[in-house]
């Protein structure tokens, strides 16, 4: 990843009392999600139940499900991910921003829901 790359548009997601970013030219919809519904969840890496939510639909029809989303549409520096951590969440990461005097892991939303995926079936 080059440096001095920006990213613009991002959506802000939380997920339990974790942060997530993706960005926003990645996304195709985001629709209301009822728990039951066959998706991925961002909380499920983590030891926590579902919660009622929102689901952001990828380009390709990938979806994960997030606690809450909020849109940021200023341009800010997209901040490569270290080697060791690129391969970490099914190689989703694509860097880190500060946003709000807040560091917001950056990721790929389809890849991020077929990571999710794979650890729901693996624990199934």
């Amino acid at each position: 990843m080059a440096t001095g790359e920006q990213i613009t548009g991002v959506l802000l997601c939380r997920a339990g009392g974790r942060r997530l970013a993706f960005p926003a030219l990645q996304v195709a919809a985001v629709e209301a999600w009822q728990e039951g519904e066959a998706l991925p969840h961002a909380r499920h890496p983590f030891p926590e139940h579902a919660a009622r939510g929102r689901v952001l639909i990828s380009l390709t029809g990938d979806g994960v499900v997030v606690d809450a989303i909020e849109v940021f549409q200023e341009a800010v520096p997209l901040l490569p991910a270290p080697p060791l951590l690129l391969r970490g969440v099914g190689g989703s990461l694509q860097g880190f921003a500060t946003i709000l005097q807040e560091l917001w892991p950056v990721l790929r939303l389809a890849e991020f829901s077929q990571y999710l995926s794979m650890l729901e079936g693996e624990l199934a």
